[in-house]
């Protein structure tokens, strides 16, 4: 059986979904979100949206039992990365699960094209082993499949 962890922290949460699922098993989940506007349906009451850019998140240091971001670090631009990663390792105790997308998004947001000339939606596209030595800088770093898992060096 799976012990309920204290506590869960999803950066770059969109939508929320991913919390919702996982409110079952973590009696606090924080969901950090700047773009997109906070779920308006919140039913449970273990879970905490909070609205804010990955690169300053409001959480304490060592507050969270295990990290994740799905398919978000790509959408960071390239100065940012390890400010964002940094932040997930100040509030996180032990374990981050991360999945990054290399490639183009495919689509593209005409606000962005100021900031990025295409208004690519994945700023930082970088192979695996790019992104498997920026992690490793934190702490004990495996690959499997499109999923990184770092362990913190304590």
């Amino acid at each position: 059986s799976f012990d309920a962890k204290e506590s869960l922290l999803d950066v770059g949460t969109g939508n929320g979904n991913f919390c919702k699922q996982m409110s079952p098993f973590f009696k606090k989940i924080y969901g950090v979100e700047w773009a997109i506007e906070q779920p308006e349906e919140n039913n449970s009451n273990n879970i905490e949206y909070i609205k804010c850019a990955a690169q300053n998140i409001p959480l304490a240091d060592n507050s969270v039992d295990i990290t994740t971001s799905w398919d978000f670090l790509e959408h960071v631009i390239p100065q940012d990365v390890n400010k964002v990663i940094e932040q997930m390792v100040r509030v996180t105790k032990k374990y981050i699960f991360s999945t990054v997308a290399t490639k183009p998004s495919g689509s593209h947001r005409r606000k962005l094209e100021e900031i990025f000339g295409n208004g690519e939606l994945h700023p930082t596209q970088q192979p695996k082993n790019w992104w498997h030595d920026i992690f490793q800088q934190y702490g004990i770093t495996y690959k499997l499949n499109n999923c990184f898992i770092l362990i913190l060096n304590d």
